[in-house]
């Protein structure tokens, strides 16, 4: 999960999530995001941190989205 001092740092996952595939549903990825942001960078706190980084990395950007998309791909090759 990455780590957003403020909103402004945030820009990237929102426009990501806005583009998801889950479409308006209520995402586990952004909740943990929203709801732990900031009580991951907490002293004792560094393997959920690790653990995190599974989901959204540092630059913001969702691992999730980025596997469903990659298997929709596969499945559903875009026709040029």
């Amino acid at each position: 999960m990455a780590y957003f001092e403020n909103g402004t740092a945030s820009e990237r996952l929102d426009k990501t999530c806005r583009t998801c595939p889950l479409g308006s549903r209520i995402c586990p990825i952004y909740l943990a995001q929203n709801l732990f942001n900031f009580d991951q960078v907490h002293e004792g706190n560094e393997m959920i941190m690790r653990c995190l980084h599974f989901f959204v990395d540092d630059d913001g950007v969702c691992q999730i989205k980025k596997l469903i998309e990659e298997q929709v791909s596969a499945v559903c090759p875009s026709r040029e």
